[in-house]
């Protein structure tokens, strides 16, 4: 009977004491106990999270404990306060998606306990894209059959779709990326148990016009085209999606589309815009061929020897006119005259002339008219010369001057005549009456008007 109770007590005592190890030390050597917590409890690999002990539930002060993370063993060991509690900072390390356990156990006592992290898995394809693109996204680590929405960007009120996740918490969906004020797109998946991850869309960030500048006639016409680019990486030809327009609408005519066909002369800017993106290019527009030609003055009267400067104008199909001289070979029928390559003439022969004008470019011709009128006198004489008559008889006499170029007229009308026969007379036409016998001297004066 004695040996009985012994046994009894014994067994008692055993137990009382595991009893009062479990209630005072919530542990158990060797076992594991919900003594720590993770926040958040869900995420994707890379996230921020942070480990604590329960304040219930502690470590041996300033002890060693150890954090393993699934299949991770060891993924770091942090130090217990003296208290034994801990607070543990630290990423989520590269893990397969689903549930991955948290272990921390103590390296001296050996006490351990455990909690759950939801390792999520989110990815996208393609990462870059425009507007338009179709965007299949794709996810694991949430729970059997549980509904999930998408949302994309500044959509984030109101979600881009939705779908189910299959029995081992995956699920495939697709949709169309839709314009964002931001090219850099956040693209979350959040499921009705409140787990959420999130990756990133990238939309393009800069828009380029080609080509970025160009010459062109008037008449003719430039095609530009619309790149957007990702700075992360793609570029797409967006130019059926791309509003043009130019500076001044006297340029030219422009397509939404990017055709423009150029009219006034000038250096004008061309812009495109797609979403929130823009660019600019320059197109100088040079006039086209000429359409019509003219030189000027289209009538001129000048003395022999003075200069006329003769200018060429040509205009376009567009109506722009430019100064041609440089352009033009310039000729003139006086043929005492002379005309330079640059269209100064000269004046030569009196005379009605006609000024060519010949565009070296397309074979247009100009014509002009030009009146040349004698110069000053350079030389002047009177005739008779010489005359024998008698009393009473009349001798008409007449005056004649040439200039520098040779040009010689009657200039009776210009005319003084007088004579120092006292007796005899002279007209102011130049008639003169003898009177008194002798050899007298007839005298005309130049009295140009």
């Amino acid at each position: 009977m004695n040996k009985v109770v012994n046994n009894i007590k014994a067994y008692v005592i055993v137990m009382v004491l595991a009893v009062m190890g479990f209630v005072t030390n919530s542990w158990a050597i060797g076992g594991l106990y919900d003594g720590i917590m993770v926040t958040p409890y869900y995420g994707t690999v890379g996230i921020s999270a942070t480990l604590t002990t329960n304040n219930d539930i502690a470590f041996d002060s300033n002890e060693q404990v150890r954090i393993d993370f699934g299949t991770i063993q060891s993924l770091t060991t942090v130090t217990a306060d003296t208290e034994g509690n801990f607070l543990l900072p630290f990423t989520i390390p590269i893990h397969n998606a689903g549930i991955a356990t948290i272990t921390a156990t103590g390296l001296s006592s050996m006490r351990a306990t455990t909690t759950t992290f939801a390792v999520l898995n989110l990815s996208i394809t393609p990462v870059t894209g425009t507007v338009g693109t179709i965007i299949t996204v794709t996810g694991e680590g949430y729970t059997d059959d549980e509904y999930i929405i998408i949302f994309f960007g500044t959509s984030s009120l109101n979600p881009i779709t939705s779908t189910y996740a299959n029995t081992a918490g995956s699920f495939s969906t697709t949709f169309t990326a839709n314009f964002q004020s931001s090219s850099t797109v956040n693209v979350k998946a959040k499921g009705s148990s409140d787990r959420l991850a999130n990756t990133t869309f990238y939309l393009p960030d800069q828009l380029i016009i080609e080509p970025d500048a160009t010459t062109v006639k008037a008449g003719e016409i430039v095609t530009y085209t619309a790149i957007a680019r990702s700075s992360v990486g793609g570029s797409w030809t967006v130019t059926d999606n791309t509003t043009f327009g130019i500076d001044n609408t006297i340029a030219g005519s422009m397509t939404t589309h990017g055709i423009f066909t150029a009219s006034k002369v000038g250096t004008w800017t061309v812009t495109g815009t797609y979403t929130a993106l823009v660019d600019t290019a320059l197109v100088t527009v040079i006039h086209g061929t000429a359409t019509t030609f003219s030189i000027a003055p289209a009538a001129a009267t000048v003395t022999a020897g003075e200069q006329v400067v003769y200018t060429a104008t040509a205009t376009d199909a567009c109506a722009n006119e430019w100064n041609a001289t440089g352009e033009t070979a310039f000729s003139v029928n006086d043929s005492w005259g002379s005309m330079t390559t640059q269209g100064t003439y000269t004046a030569g022969m009196v005379g009605n002339w006609i000024v060519k004008g010949t565009h070296t470019t397309t074979g247009k011709v100009g014509t002009a008219s030009v009146i040349v009128t004698h110069g000053a006198a350079m030389t002047f004489s009177i005739a008779p010369a010489t005359k024998t008559v008698t009393a009473g008889e009349q001798v008409v006499y007449t005056a004649t001057a040439r200039d520098a170029c040779a040009n010689e007229w009657n200039a009776t009308g210009e005319t003084t005549f007088s004579v120092n026969d006292s007796w005899g007379s002279m007209t102011t036409q130049g008639t003169y009456t003898a009177g008194m016998v002798g050899n007298w001297i007839v005298k005309g004066t130049h009295t140009p008007t």
